[in-house]
């Protein structure tokens, strides 16, 4: 439902009282906002929680993701710390936070399938869920990522 159509359907519009209907106030959606890391992960923030992965192309970097390391629920990060590793065919990596944050939920799909990493690295292969997110220093945009990708190959 339109915020316009909503607003020129209500009774009160056609009284000349512009009004908003609560149909038009539950459409608006908080969308999140995503960041990338020079390390490779990815964050997605919402208010004060924070999604975390790495990204597409750390996932085709490390080839075939044989085993992921995750933090336990309850554990605190600092921004650029280590928080886990990703073990694959050709080496291990670890995995660092974007962002400060206090682990709510793991992955547990990536536990039992290691290759959702390769298969939905920025989707359904996140890894870790954070709370009480601190606000993001020195991240990218995608397009500042891209530019990354493009000015340093496989940094």
């Amino acid at each position: 439902v339109s915020v316009l159509y909503c607003i020129t359907t209500t009774p009160m519009f056609r009284r000349g009282i512009p009004s908003v209907s609560f149909a038009a106030i539950a459409s608006f959606r908080s969308y999140a906002t995503r960041y990338f890391t020079d390390t490779h992960e990815w964050v997605e923030i919402d208010g004060t929680n924070a999604t975390v992965g790495i990204t597409d192309h750390a996932q085709e970097a490390l080839g075939d993701v044989v085993f992921v390391g995750l933090p336990s629920v309850n554990d605190a990060f600092e921004a650029k710390a280590a928080f886990g590793e990703v073990e694959s065919v050709k080496a291990t990596n670890d995995i660092y936070s974007p962002v400060s944050g206090t682990v709510v939920d793991t992955n547990a799909k990536i536990k039992d399938d290691p290759s959702l990493v390769n298969k939905s690295a920025e989707t359904d292969g996140w890894l870790i869920k954070l709370s009480n997110v601190k606000a993001p220093e020195g991240l990218m945009s995608r397009e500042a990522y891209d530019k990354f990708l493009s000015e340093h190959g496989d940094h």
